[in-house]
């Protein structure tokens, strides 16, 4: 296959590539809003409801990073896997 017929899959490869980095930007500034700290003295005894606000969305965000991470790599590595087959055919015919 020539290079410019591989553009429209690399640039795909690099949108999920780019989302895993963002989720992964994100979650670092909604991570540096909680509040790690353990309250023993606190008379209340209940997590305050920001920090359940902040927990969920590192839930939510660390569920989408996971499914986005496992989709780009295993579409990074069928492209891989692809491409080299395609190269292992081209040089195979040659000889």
């Amino acid at each position: 296959m020539i290079i410019s017929d591989w553009i429209p899959f690399a640039m795909l490869g690099i949108v999920l590539v780019l989302g895993v980095g963002s989720l992964a930007l994100w979650r670092r500034v909604i991570a540096s809003h909680e509040d790690d700290t353990l309250h023993v003295l606190d008379n209340t005894g209940a997590i305050p409801h920001h920090q359940l606000a902040v927990s969920h969305k590192l839930e939510v965000i660390d569920r989408w990073g996971e499914i986005l991470t496992i989709v780009a790599a295993v579409y990074l590595l069928a492209m891989a896997t692809i491409y080299a087959y395609q190269y292992w055919i081209q040089a195979s015919a040659i000889k």
